[in-house]
C-alpha cells in the first residue's frame, strides 16, 4: 500500500508538472496566427471561449497527424492532462494524491481567454510591425513591375516564417485567369506566413476606415479561397487571416 500512495504523489507532481510546462508552450503557440481560430472579440466568443478551446484541441491534433511538431507534443501533454483531470473526477478511487484539482480548470480557464482575445498574437504582431510594413512597402513595388514576392526557403521577420507578400485580387472584379492576385487591382497587401493551416498571415489595408476591410471578396494567398477564410483587426489597416483548409 505504501508504494501505491508512493507512485500515485509521484503521479500526480508529474502531472502538475507536465500541466505547467504544457501551459508555457502552448503560449507560444499563440504567439502566430496558426494555432487560434481568428473569431471577432465579442461577448459570446468570450462566454464560449472555455469550450471552443476544448473542441480546438483536438482539432488541432488533428491537423498535426501529417506533420507533427514540438508545439504539437504540447497540445498532446495538455489533452492528456484534462483526461486524467476528468477521469479522476469520475473516480475518485484513483484520484492521485498531490495532483491539485484546481490547477488544470485555472489553467485553462486562462489558456482560453488568452486564445480567444488574440492577446499574445497582437503583441508579437507588434514587435516585429516596423520590419512587415516595409515588406508590404516592398509590394507595392514588386506589384508595379509585374513580380510577386515569394521566398523560397522562407524568410523569418522575427518568429513569423515569411512564405511570400503578394497585392491581393478582388474577386469581385473580373481578372485574367481567374488568378488569386494581381498588380492591377487593389491597394491591398497580403503577408502568406509558414503555419499549420493552408494559408495564414497579415493583410494591410490603408484604402479602408479602421476595421471596415471585409475578406468575403479577397484571395489572400495564390492557391486560396475566401471560402473559409477569417479575418482579425489588429490595428492601424492591419488584420490577421486565415485559411484553415484551402
Amino acid at each position: 500500500m505504501k508504494i501505491i500512495s508512493r507512485l500515485k504523489v509521484s503521479t500526480g507532481k508529474i502531472c502538475n508538472s507536465i500541466a505547467f510546462f504544457s501551459f508555457a508552450t502552448i503560449l507560444c503557440c499563440f504567439l502566430s496566427p496558426s494555432y487560434q481560430i481568428l473569431d471577432p472579440i465579442d461577448i459570446t466568443n468570450i462566454i464560449l471561449a472555455p469550450v471552443k478551446f476544448i473542441l480546438y484541441i483536438p482539432l488541432n491534433l488533428l491537423s498535426s497527424l501529417s506533420n507533427f511538431s514540438w508545439d504539437s507534443l504540447a497540445w498532446l501533454l495538455w489533452l492528456s492532462i484534462l483526461l486524467i483531470w476528468v477521469y479522476s473526477l469520475i473516480n475518485a478511487r484513483l484520484w492521485l494524491k498531490q495532483f491539485r484539482w484546481w490547477i488544470i480548470p485555472l489553467l485553462a480557464g486562462i489558456l482560453s481567454l488568452i486564445w480567444a482575445t488574440h492577446l499574445l498574437l497582437w503583441f508579437n504582431f507588434t514587435l516585429y510591425k516596423p520590419a512587415l510594413e516595409k515588406l508590404a512597402d516592398r509590394v507595392k513595388v514588386a506589384t508595379s513591375q509585374n513580380k510577386v514576392l515569394e521566398f523560397n526557403p522562407s524568410q523569418k521577420i522575427g518568429t513569423f516564417e515569411i512564405l511570400g507578400a503578394y497585392r491581393v485580387y478582388d474577386q469581385s472584379e473580373s481578372a485574367p485567369n481567374n488568378l488569386a492576385i494581381s498588380p492591377t487591382t487593389t491597394n491591398v497587401t497580403s503577408i502568406e506566413i509558414e503555419g499549420k493551416w493552408a494559408h495564414q498571415g497579415f493583410v494591410r489595408d490603408l484604402s479602408r476606415k479602421p476595421g471596415g476591410f471585409q475578406a468575403i471578396n479577397f484571395s489572400f494567398a495564390p492557391g486560396s479561397n475566401n471560402g473559409d477564410q477569417n479575418i482579425f483587426y489588429l490595428g492601424d489597416g492591419w488584420y490577421a487571416f486565415q485559411n484553415l483548409f484551402d
